[in-house]
């Protein structure tokens, strides 16, 4: 069923958001609350932008749909096309600016600081990785070598290699961002903004992220990597943007249009 009067706005998203994180829900104004209960739409926004805002993996939802009894039925794997309320995500930290909440602590930005090294160590990480498989499959192919030597015709066998599964990791789906993926597949927002690039990319050097921005407007290209850390981030008013040289792995990268709206989530897998 939906709700025939007006849809609520980034803002009140975004306040409807932070009351469940927050568990005030029901502090909320009660016409709000009943909107949620008959909008499809609006509801699935307000649970997006609470699971991105929220520091917990699950959050709890407090309205209930009528045709559902547990969740909205647009959770339910519906063909619903997703859309994401990244201008309420925006909102909720003006909203939380307003109420002088503080939003990093000390302890968040010492979270910060070590993600950021983190992602360092991972990149150094994944060049050794990559060296040192390199030199395991030469020792490998060496001994392959020696046993055909030493065998007949009828007794060789062939040696299997097993998987590197410090490598294999590095290829993990991300469980947040491949939701978001699936979700802006078949449409994306933004009437000034056409994508071209695929949805699904194999990275090869010289790679360019290609869209139409025929009015110029500033856009945000921001890359991550499958633990969903960010590794790049372009502020630009062109048309693409050519990826730098990547480690293997599976990385996402999204534009986010000069509002801050989410326009595009795509993959990207480098061998």
């Amino acid at each position: 069923m939906q709700y025939k009067t007006q849809h609520l706005t980034p803002e009140q998203i975004a306040r409807c958001a932070e009351a469940i994180n927050s568990s005030s829900y029901v502090q909320l104004p009660e016409d709000w609350r009943n909107h949620l209960r008959e909008c499809d739409q609006c509801a699935e926004e307000v649970i997006n932008v609470a699971e991105i805002s929220s520091d917990s993996e699950d959050i709890s939802i407090p309205f209930r749909n009528q045709d559902t009894p547990q969740v909205p039925k647009t959770l339910r794997g519906t063909d619903t096309k997703v859309i994401f309320g990244i201008a309420a995500a925006a909102a909720v930290i003006a909203f939380a600016l307003v109420l002088n909440i503080p939003w990093n602590d000390s302890n968040e930005i010492q979270q910060i600081n070590k993600n950021q090294k983190l992602a360092k160590s991972n990149e150094q990480v994944l060049t050794d990785s990559t060296s040192g498989t390199k030199e395991a499959q030469k020792v490998e192919e060496n001994e392959d070598k020696a046993i055909a030597n030493t065998e007949t015709p009828t007794t060789k066998k062939k040696v299997k290699k097993a998987p590197d599964n410090k490598l294999l990791a590095y290829y993990e789906p991300n469980p947040k961002l491949e939701r978001m993926y699936k979700n802006m597949q078949g449409g994306y927002r933004g009437e000034a903004i056409t994508i071209i690039t695929q949805p699904e990319l194999q990275y090869q050097k010289g790679t360019v992220l290609k869209w139409k921005n025929p009015e110029r407007k500033t856009l945000y290209v921001e890359l991550f990597n499958n633990e969903g850390e960010e590794v790049r981030r372009k502020i630009t008013t062109e048309n693409h943007y050519e990826l730098p040289k990547l480690n293997p792995g599976l990385y996402y990268w999204k534009l986010i249009g000069e509002d801050f709206d989410l326009l595009f989530v795509g993959k990207i897998i480098v061998k």
